[in-house]
């Protein structure tokens, strides 16, 4: 039987130095991995603030909106029913009487369509 000398102290410690270089330059690349992460975290993380500010500011602009809507629903229900009761004055006393009270200002009766 042959016997394969024992590596020297020397080379057995050569050899454990590269491994532990070998180790920390892992450890150095996934730092910078790491360290890129945390950079596109925080990038996604401004860009998630800044999509939830553009939804709340077009929610406002929707509610906005919705009230200017409601706002408008009332004036116009108002004008509906002061057609519906012009309508029925022209029934009762007619197309001339209607023109004669209300001749002072021509555009109403011209938008109610009935002169």
């Amino acid at each position: 039987m042959t016997t394969n000398p024992a590596p020297s102290l020397e080379t057995r410690f050569e050899q454990l130095l590269e491994l532990v270089q070998a180790q920390q330059s892992r450890i150095e690349t996934l730092e910078s991995k790491i360290e890129t992460l945390e950079s596109k975290i925080e990038t996604l993380e401004n860009v998630i603030e800044s999509l939830e500010s553009k939804i709340e500011a077009r929610e406002s602009l929707i509610e906005v909106q919705q009230n200017v809507i409601e706002r408008q629903k009332a004036p116009t229900e108002a004008l509906e029913s002061i057609i519906e009761c012009l309508k029925g004055v022209s029934e009762k006393y007619g197309r001339f009487w209607f023109w004669f009270t209300f001749a002072e200002n021509p555009p109403v009766i011209a938008e109610t369509g009935y002169f």
